[in-house]
């Protein structure tokens, strides 16, 4: 019996040939993107997860919405062996650093200087050295693989010693493997007490200085909430000039937590864009179905007298619906197939899309295989069920009698189903146009400063006492414009300062550290008072605000107000600089403080002319190297760095546009498949017309019209559904364009077109046909 089943199967099948590669396209697709949105989705909660103690570990923030504490909170906490098991402090730096071995120099980025018990509490895996001794012995460093082999090769490298910036030496004591699910992406763990020899002898005791990622093992047993007490009552015994409450992140929500400021290294993921990838492949596996139902429904009356004759001779309704199942489980399974060989075409392509690298051999788990085929399966009969249930109920009396009695044609389920794909499809199509649009306002957004055609390079500290002169090289260059130093760059957070200003206490800014030719050479306007002057002394002393800052703490008269620090007299407030956006302008513009200070600058900004940039880099790389040729010249485009903030709504935006066409495509063939039913269903009926003198015209007209209809009808359903997803996206700016009605009418025109232009060339066929043809078809 089964295999008389399968042979009718693969007959039908194989017989409507047309039918079966657009329901095979169709759930091929479908079955793809969720399999594919599954695999992305499943990576991105596997972050941390191999942490053996990951359950009690948490990251200790302050209240303020900063990621970073001081040292001493740590200090504190160490002592407190009865609720802290370990406490961690790390100082984590994603500045590029030069490192010498053997008269080589090699890039080193991505450093982090912990203490001992590091390797402890985040047990990462080890490829040499041993973990619990790694950290022990001063100027000590743990190195992920991939960095040993650059530097190393084929060598030990235990034991060897390093230099980095050509002045720390630091011995490898260990070599772990490349951390791809740890939120924090080092490269490099060394110890904690070389920051005593590489900054100040006291920064581990420190008050202030809120640069330690800070984390705590909490006893056993002991709840998130009554840890973060018992944290935040002991730090209040001590005498913590700059206490605020702090809060426990666990390493649980740590991923999906929203970023703070100082995050430096730290991976974070997006749960909202993980739902609207998963929400849109659902939406393609629903696209995928409804064609499904509607052709196999569509196309109800072929197998009509299949059924009434098997009725009549003794066929049951189970029987019916096990024939019309199995015909679905082959399509399902050559769909599935199909599905498995898209994705292992498309993994590298789809890597570089989203822009990480994701383990796609999950999907060969013996697990999760299994689900996988079991939901394939599923989804098949799901979309065969109603079809296979509505064709085994046919009377055979009715349809041995007639064929075109037993038709439902045009039902108002199978219409409902062909409106929510266009629904659908018009939905992605607006939301991609909005995404571009508010990504093309934010790109074109007078940002107050002039971002394109600057070069930043991170400075060292052999750079940093030749300043002067190396600046003066540089302007050497006939097509450098301008040079400045500053301590941050645009599109990257500048990091808090509190300072009193006149009689207003603790005022909190953003702060950077900048020479006088830094506002020229960004392109930054004064709006009041002057610019700081090397030569009457405006070093270490004296500030420039900017106007948000004003506005936001309501200063009077500001030009001349005193500042402060902890009581000691700093200097004047000198100027009043025009809002600008360093960073996106998604985000307000918060208040910022500047200062003039030589000894904390980190990078050097250069404004190049537009012709012959990398001529003009390769001259730049050259006054380098004279100036420090143990050190790796790397250089960097503003414009990138500070685009790099939209990367996350660039991916949406391709996502989302890559959903739409492929849910157009689906939702077309669906129409195709439907227009080829309805003409042959209605082939007696065409030449009767054109018998009767109906034109070609009149025939497209006649079998065009119904996609005009569910079209309208969608575009009436999908804009105020659009309309309220995408502005409550938009929500998330400060800045932002406006949703326009053409958006909705070019999506549901674009649509509209696309629908047509598939049906109109099948009527077009239908209608072209000799009429005696056409009556001699019954």
């Amino acid at each position: 019996m089964l295999r008389n089943y399968l042979k009718v199967a693969i007959r039908n099948t194989s017989k409507n040939r047309v039918y079966t590669l657009i329901n095979v396209f169709g759930l091929t697709t479908g079955i793809a993107a969720v399999l594919l949105i599954f695999i992305y989705i499943y990576n991105e909660f596997q972050y941390d997860k191999f942490l053996t103690k990951r359950d009690r570990i948490y990251r200790i923030e302050p209240s303020f919405g900063q990621a970073t504490i001081p040292s001493l909170p740590g200090s504190i906490l160490m002592r407190e062996q009865s609720y802290c098991e370990r406490v961690v402090r790390v100082f984590v730096d994603n500045n590029n650093y030069s490192v010498n071995y053997k008269n080589n120099v090699y890039s080193f980025n991505n450093l982090a200087l912990a203490d001992s018990s590091f390797f402890d509490l985040f047990d990462l895996e080890f490829v040499l050295g041993n973990p619990r001794k790694s950290l022990i012995i001063p100027n000590s460093l743990v190195i992920v693989e991939s960095q040993a082999r650059i530097m190393f090769g084929d060598e030990n490298p235990l034991g060897k010693t390093i230099f980095i910036e050509n002045k720390y030496p630091f011995t490898i004591t260990g070599v772990i493997k490349d951390p791809e699910k740890f939120h924090l992406q080092v490269k490099g763990v060394g110890t904690i007490e070389s920051l005593r020899e590489i900054t100040y002898k006291d920064i581990l005791e420190q008050f202030d200085g809120w640069n330690f990622y800070t984390y705590v093992l909490g006893e056993k047993g002991l709840s998130g909430k009554e840890l973060e007490k018992k944290v935040n009552d002991k730090l209040m015994e001590y005498d913590y000039k700059y206490f605020v409450k702090f809060s426990l992140t666990s390493l649980h929500d740590l991923y999906f937590a929203k970023p703070l400021v100082n995050e430096g290294i730290t991976l974070h993921g997006n749960k909202p864009m993980l739902f609207i990838l998963g929400t849109i492949a659902l939406f393609l596996l629903a696209i995928a179905w409804i064609n499904f139902v509607n052709i196999a429904t569509a196309r109800a009356s072929n197998r009509a007298r299949e059924v009434g004759i098997r009725k009549v001779v003794g066929a049951k309704k189970r029987q019916l619906i096990v024939q019309f199942f199995l015909e679905t489980v082959i399509i399902t399974i050559i769909s599935l197939f199909l599905a498995a060989v898209i994705i292992e075409s498309i993994q590298i392509p789809f890597c570089n899309l989203i822009g990480k690298s994701i383990n796609f051999n999950i999907l060969y788990y013996p697990e999760i295989l299994l689900s996988v085929i079991g939901f394939s399966l599923f989804t098949g009969c799901i979309a065969g069920l109603y079809p296979a249930l509505w064709l085994s109920t046919y009377a055979p009396i009715a349809v041995l009698k007639s064929k075109s009695s037993s038709r439902l044609h045009s039902t108002f389920l199978q219409k409902g189903m062909i409106v929510f794909q266009y629904v659908i499809a018009i939905m992605l199509i607006a939301s991609t146009m909005i995404i571009y649009k508010q990504l093309h306002y934010l790109k074109s957004f007078d940002l107050g400063f002039d971002k394109e055609h600057v070069v930043y390079l991170k400075i060292n500290d052999e750079i940093l006492q030749k300043q002067d002169l190396f600046k003066s090289e540089l302007l050497k260059i006939p097509e450098i414009q301008k040079v400045a130093y500053s301590g941050r760059i645009m599109g990257v957070e500048w990091g808090n300062w509190e300072r009193k200003v006149g009689d207003k206490e603790r005022l909190d800014f953003q702060q950077n550290f900048i020479d006088p030719d830094y506002f020229e050479t960004m392109g930054i306007q004064l709006a009041q008072g002057r610019n700081f002057k090397d030569e009457i002394g405006d070093q270490n002393s004296n500030y420039i605000l900017n106007e948000a800052a004003i506005k936001t703490y309501d200063l009077k008269e500001v030009i001349g107000t005193p500042v402060s620090d902890d009581g000691q007299a700093a200097g004047n407030i000198i100027g009043i600089v025009k809002d600008f956006h360093f960073l996106s302008p998604r985000i307000g513009v918060s208040p910022i403080m500047f200062y003039f200070d030589k000894h904390y600058y980190n990078y050097v900004n250069i404004r190049i002319s537009s012709t012959d940039i990398q001529t003009t880099i390769s001259k730049i790389g050259k006054v380098w190297g004279n100036f420090c040729p143990n050190f790796v010249f790397e250089s960097h485009f503003l414009d990138e760095t500070y685009d790099y903030q939209y990367r996350s709504d660039n991916l949406l935006g391709k996502l989302i546009g890559t959903g739409s066409v492929l849910a157009i495509i689906i939702a077309c063939l669906g129409i195709l498949g439907l227009a080829l039913s309805s003409t042959e269903y209605h082939t007696k009926e065409i030449g009767i017309r054109k018998v009767n003198g109906a034109t070609t015209k009149q025939i497209i007209l006649m079998l065009s019209k119904d996609p005009v209809k569910w079209v309208s009808v969608s575009l009436i359903l999908a804009t105020p559904l659009a309309y309220y997803v995408m502005d409550k996206w938009l929500q998330n700016f400060a800045s932002r364009t406006r949703v326009n009605g053409w958006i909705f009418l070019l999506a549901g025109l674009i649509t509209f077109l696309i629908a047509l232009a598939t049906v109109s060339w099948q009527s077009w066929q239908a209608a072209k046909r000799d009429p005696v043809e056409a009556l001699r078809y019954e």
